[in-house]
């Protein structure tokens, strides 16, 4: 399966944010503030952060898998030792990179501690991208349960972060239910986008680097490349996957946690529409077309060309 680069969404973790407990330690590394500073140390080190650049606590917090509590706390300990400051305009900035090593180096799988909740929210969020549940369909947490070996009250949990992302519903006595949705939701689903990703762009073109633009566009064109090795859930989750890394890139916690429901949602719902490869192949070079253009920092091109990226979606719903 082929994903992009920026935000492989097996490996990212789209459910709630959970504050993992601070006396959380392990007999190699120590309490998780430390371990993170560690990481974050190693990064400057390395030259993997680099000199003036902007730390973001919620992006670290997101690729480590701890709590943004954790990651300031590790923070103040670099501003504490001279490393990054905190400026007027609220950007945590490097200001100071070590030049010997005197400590190990540490890397972010060190931080990669899926619990059982998580991995069975992911699995159970790529059988919806993958058809194997009906919209509207009553699911049961006890067959989940069995099929995932996991514990039920592990499945009920994962089935409620699934609930806040809208992607199924609680029924009181009865379990959980997929959502459905009518052509008049879905095509409000589609206007909410047109306003909202429109402020992604303007976020975009500020805050990435020339390094993360560039990764996108050659991310994009690797894809449109190896076009006929995918099948229909690739393009899906593709499609998501592109939607989500704007997001992230943009560095606003508010429009990814406002946002990214919505595209899971018309990623969820998209599974029960057919999705002619033309059609596809379309989408991912409209894909390129975008990402090229906010590379050239052209917000205003960048902005009409994802609205007619998301028209043309809309459209598509209001013409059944």
């Amino acid at each position: 399966m082929i994903h992009l680069k920026l935000s492989d969404w097996t490996n990212r973790k789209q459910e709630p944010e959970t504050d993992i407990p601070e006396d959380f330690s392990n007999s190699d590394s120590g309490p998780l503030t430390r371990r993170a500073y560690k990481y974050l140390f190693s990064q400057l080190l390395n030259d993997q952060i680099a000199l003036g650049e902007t730390l973001v606590p919620f992006k670290i917090a997101r690729d480590l898998n701890i709590s943004r509590t954790t990651v300031r706390q590790a923070i103040n300990l670099l501003s504490e030792e001279g490393w990054v400051s905190n400026g007027d305009n609220g950007r945590i900035t490097v200001v100071k990179q070590p030049k010997t090593e005197h400590l190990e180096n540490i890397s972010a799988s060190d931080f990669n501690r899926e619990t059982e909740t998580e991995a069975t929210y992911r699995k159970i969020f790529e059988k919806l991208l993958n058809g194997e549940f009906l919209l509207g369909q009553n699911v049961s947490a006890q067959e989940i349960s069995n099929d995932f070996n996991a514990s039920l009250g592990t499945v009920r949990q994962a089935l409620d972060w699934l609930c806040a992302r809208g992607l199924f519903i609680r029924i009181p006595r009865r379990g959980w239910q997929v959502v459905d949705a009518t052509l008049e939701e879905i095509v409000d689903l589609y206007r909410v986008r047109l306003l909202l990703e429109s402020e992604v762009i303007d976020r975009v073109a500020v805050k990435s680097t020339d390094a993360q633009l560039e990764n996108l566009v050659s991310d994009c064109k690797r894809i449109i490349e190896q076009f006929n090795d995918l099948n229909d859930s690739d393009r899906r989750q593709i499609d998501y996957t592109f939607h989500r890394t704007l997001l992230e890139l943009s560095e606003s916690s508010v429009l990814l946690e406002t946002i990214d429901p919505l595209i899971m949602k018309m990623a969820l719902l998209g599974v029960y529409q057919e999705l002619p490869p033309k059609t596809s192949l379309k989408a991912m070079k409209e894909h390129l077309a975008i990402a090229r253009v906010l590379q050239n920092r052209d917000v205003e091109l960048s902005r009409e060309r994802m609205r007619a990226h998301l028209l043309r979606a809309k459209t598509k719903y209001e013409m059944e």
